[in-house]
């Protein structure tokens, strides 16, 4: 925890210092003085004048400021030399630049360094899980794990990036996929799924690789229930609650019953899990079988319902020190009992257009007894899940099922899992090219990823604001960047130093854009000035400044929640 921690700062501050330093070395190269270059905020504990600008280093060193002389609209003075306003508007905007331009040179830097070790990208061939490939539209085009992409739309993919790009950026409509297999070449034509998880276009498509599954539970479930093995071991609170609840059940609306019933049963899985497990632990052997995805844990664990198996776990030793230093434990868990009911190939009897694959409903979804009461099986009626489960257990085949009031025909089935209780991310290794590397390929490489980089930014930023990409699902703020970075930590610091990388290609890209208080926007109004001759009003300035600044604000309210409720 303490590394990551770090390794998250030294990335904000190593991007934000260069950006802050590129403003300085440019301002000194047109004249532009500086009156203070801080290297981080607040009240300096180091200071050193050199020349006309004072050199500080404050308590929190996390990024930094460099502060013109004369850079203030609204003090109505008349600038002086190597005054920012006294400078003319075009070579104003080189000190500006320089910060952006310095996250560009050092982006490159570090993906020249990173390409000329040795480092590969993930490779263009593709993995898709057997129990997700009913909903890839890869998979019914025709493709399998294992293929290699060559192309899509015509454009080479040469890594799972460039696939995942290439994919992500089309607005849904059909896309035309080149592919090898067993040294056999073929096209198809694929409709990406529009409405992922994720917020993006995909072919339901994941990298080749080792996976395994890790253990995870937010910083809220571990404090509460540290908190509740201090203070109430025998879950008192839980249960005086609950009884009050069922004092006054007739006075409190359904809806607010059943969210409450979902909670505390989420609460009780998480609680369950973790008087066995940690958060981090990665799942290795279930009663001696290797796994590796979630479906596989869970179709295994089934095979034991009801039982206390031996789980094998990689641990952390060191959780709150470092990521890297973990042990082998196996555990005796005890696993809960659940079932899938399967609805494979089903047919409308007279309209073949609406029929559907596959569709699944849990046994433990919270919301199983509503969407029970819109399904009828060969005119029965289940008010349970256990009550589905009995009757499929001796009934499961081709079944004449209703839909609401619409009538299909389908081949059910029910299949048994195992649930642990803990939600479940995955660890994964990619595989990765195989490529020698020169001072001219990674010359070429790095110039090729910052293009890539930055296209792709621009890219998304079109998307967002068209619609096509979810801003809750595809923005983070400070404390989500510094999350990924103390992940990307974990992995390595070939991983971590290309996230850096991105990271200041990101805030060039964001830096440049046209927004009051930004880069972007200074460079907009001294354009203004340059063909007109003459700066806005200085209300008008100060007016859009304080629009850009709500505006700054509140976009950082909202990806910090958004950053917030992902963690908590």
């Amino acid at each position: 925890m303490i590394i990551m921690i770090f390794g998250a700062v030294f990335m904000l501050a190593v991007s934000i210092f260069i950006h802050e330093l590129g403003h300085l070395l440019c301002g000194k190269l047109v004249g532009v003085e500086a009156r203070i270059f801080s290297l981080g905020y607040g009240k300096g504990i180091w200071k050193k004048r050199i020349g006309k600008t004072i050199y500080q280093i404050t308590a929190i060193p996390i990024g930094g400021y460099v502060l013109f002389r004369g850079d203030d609209y609204s003090k109505n003075k008349k600038p002086k030399q190597g005054d920012l306003l006294a400078t003319p508007p075009l070579r104003r905007m080189i000190p500006v630049l320089g910060g952006p331009f310095a996250n560009l040179v050092l982006g490159f830097i570090l993906l020249f360094i990173l390409e000329l070790s040795g480092d590969s990208p993930s490779s263009n061939r593709i993995f898709i899980e057997d129990a997700n490939k009913v909903a890839s539209p890869a998979y019914f085009a025709g493709l399998r794990t294992g293929d290699l992409i060559l192309s899509v739309n015509g454009k080479p993919t040469e890594s799972f990036e460039d696939i995942f790009t290439n994919v992500s950026l089309t607005s849904g409509d059909p896309i035309q996929v080149t592919y090898k297999r067993n040294e056999e070449i073929k096209t198809v034509e694929i409709v990406p799924n529009l409405y992922s998880a994720g917020g993006h276009p995909t072919i339901g498509v994941m990298p080749y690789g080792e996976r395994r599954v890790v253990a995870t539970f937010t910083y809220g479930e571990q404090i509460s229930h540290f908190m509740a093995n201090v203070l109430d071991k025998e879950d008192k609170s839980s249960h005086y609650f609950q009884e009050k609840i069922e004092e006054r059940k007739t006075e409190i609306p359904e809806e607010l019953l059943k969210q409450h019933e979902i909670a505390e049963r989420e609460k009780s899985l998480r609680r369950r899990a973790l008087s066995f497990l940690k958060d981090g632990d990665m799942i290795l052997t279930v009663a001696g079988v290797d796994v590796h995805t979630v479906p596989e844990l869970q179709t295994e664990l089934g095979k034991h319902q009801g039982k206390t198996i031996p789980v094998e776990v990689e641990r952390k030793t060191y959780p709150l020190l470092t990521p890297w230093a973990t042990e082998k434990v196996t555990i005796q868990i005890p696993v809960l009992g659940a079932n899938v009911f399967e609805f494979w190939n089903i047919e409308h009897p007279k309209f073949p257009e609406l029929a559907i694959p596959y569709f699944r409903l849990d046994s433990y979804d919270a919301e199983i007894e509503n969407r029970l009461s819109n399904l009828k099986i060969q005119n029965q009626v289940f008010e349970t899940a256990d009550s589905l489960s009995a009757y499929l257990k001796t009934n499961s085949g081709k079944k004449e099922i209703w839909i609401g009031n619409m009538k299909y025909f389908a081949d059910v089935n029910l299949k048994p899992i195992g649930l642990l209780g803990f939600r479940a991310s995955m660890k994964f290794e990619a595989e990765k090219l195989q490529k020698d590397s020169t001072v001219y390929s990674s010359l070429v490489g790095a110039g090729s990823k910052v293009y890539e980089n930055v296209s792709t930014t621009l890219k998304g930023i079109g998307m967002l604001f068209s619609g096509l990409l979810s801003p809750k699902e595809n923005l983070s703020g400070p404390i989500g960047i510094v999350q990924i970075a103390g992940i990307s930590l974990e992995y390595g610091w070939v991983t971590y130093l290309d996230f850096v990388a991105k990271i200041s290609l990101a805030l060039m890209v964001m830096n440049l854009l046209p927004i009051p208080m930004a880069d972007g926007g200074h460079i907009v109004l001294y354009a203004y000035e340059a063909i007109t001759g003459r700066p806005l009003p200085r209300k008008a300035i100060e007016a859009i400044f304080r629009l850009g600044f709500f505006f700054l604000i509140g976009l950082g309210l909202y990806v910090s929640f958004n950053d917030v409720m992902r963690i908590f």
